[in-house]
């Protein structure tokens, strides 16, 4: 009798280890699966190897523009540019880039930006009525660690009377955290870079009109941060409807600055071969003579026509995922010397 029952409880304890180890196991491969479900983002587009590093670059391409426009429409801005943002994260990108004036809403400002000595990153400062210039800059650093993905986050309004144009920008690293900040016309303030794979990639980051003053001798300032942080692996370029297409800008460099067909044009109707002729020549040449003797890569966004990711000779890049509104670019690099074979 006394043996009957310890060979049941024996039966029972091994039944109950057993049920424990399916249903353990059942709960760790669901568990898994989610994990990696929600994971596969770098896992789709992101290549390993010992030998190389394998980077992605993305550009937005865009005619959608909030600039000066009312502050109630910042949901719908939030909405825009984050599904735009999450889809690129989809793909595995590691950087993304914005158009200038992204959030630049009318009568509304940023007050400051101010470095977190605890954290080391840094804060936006907004009074009570801009308040929701913090969701938006919160909801793209959810964006940046949920992706693992860099964003320039371009551009904010900021209040000042002493800037030139107070316009700014900021460098949120892949784990969600403000690392960067730059001012149009003004040097960067805090990093940026980002590591990948042991890896750090420099960066310069430009807004817009900064292009012209490479050779203005009004303004020094530009040329000299620009000279004295080179070489640069990658060139980040935010630009807001610019009256200059940039892959055909570069085309006429490299057609010898000359001999450019007018049905080759394509551009807006308003702008003709002469104008861009004057464009290099005034504003340009000093800026593009610069990116072709720089050994990174440029990353444009802006519009649908100027968008779009360039080599050290300024050919445009083929990409291996273009969506309605972004271009992502894949370089496969050994020791930074970039090659766009990514995809093969």
């Amino acid at each position: 009798m006394l043996m009957n029952i310890k060979n049941k409880f024996c039966i029972n304890k091994k039944f109950l280890l057993f049920l424990f180890l399916v249903i353990f196991g059942t709960l760790t491969t669901i568990f898994a699966w989610n994990y990696l479900s929600n994971n596969s983002v770098k896992t789709k587009a992101v290549k390993y190897s010992t030998k190389y590093t394998y980077l992605s670059l993305a550009s937005i391409r865009t005619d959608v523009s909030y600039k000066n426009k009312d502050k109630i429409f910042y949901k719908n801005a939030i909405e825009y540019f984050s599904n735009i943002v999450s889809r690129i994260g989809q793909e595995g990108a590691n950087l993304v880039i914005m158009p200038e004036f992204t959030f630049y809403f009318k009568d509304s400002y940023i007050s400051s930006v101010k470095k977190n000595v605890k954290t080391q990153e840094y804060d936006i400062i907004v009074n009570e009525n801009n308040i929701f210039y913090s969701e938006i800059v919160n909801t793209f650093k959810n964006l940046a660690a949920k992706y693992h993905v860099n964003i320039f986050l371009t551009s904010f309004p900021l209040n000042s009377n002493t800037l030139k144009e107070p316009n700014v920008g900021f460098f949120i690293n892949d784990q969600g955290k403000i690392i960067g900040y730059k001012i149009k016309y003004e040097p960067p303030v805090g990093k940026f870079d980002i590591n990948l794979a042991g890896k750090k990639f420099k960066i310069l980051p430009l807004i817009c009109g900064e292009a012209f003053n490479f050779n203005n001798p009004d303004d020094s300032n530009t040329k000299s941060w620009v000279s004295t942080n080179a070489p640069y692996d990658i060139i980040i370029h935010a630009l807001n409807q610019a009256d200059v297409d940039f892959s055909y800008l570069a085309t006429y460099i490299q057609n010898s600055r000359s001999n450019i067909k007018s049905k080759e044009q394509n551009v807006r109707s308003r702008l003709s071969i002469d104008w861009y002729k004057e464009a290099f020549y005034n504003y340009y040449q000093p800026y593009f003579d610069y990116l072709s003797n720089n050994p990174g890569v440029v990353i444009v966004s802006d519009t649908h026509n100027i968008a779009g990711i360039f080599n050290k000779n300024l050919n445009k890049i083929n990409s291996y995922k273009m969506g309605v509104d972004y271009d992502i670019a894949g370089f496969k690099i050994n020791n930074k010397n970039f090659s766009n074979d990514y995809t093969k």
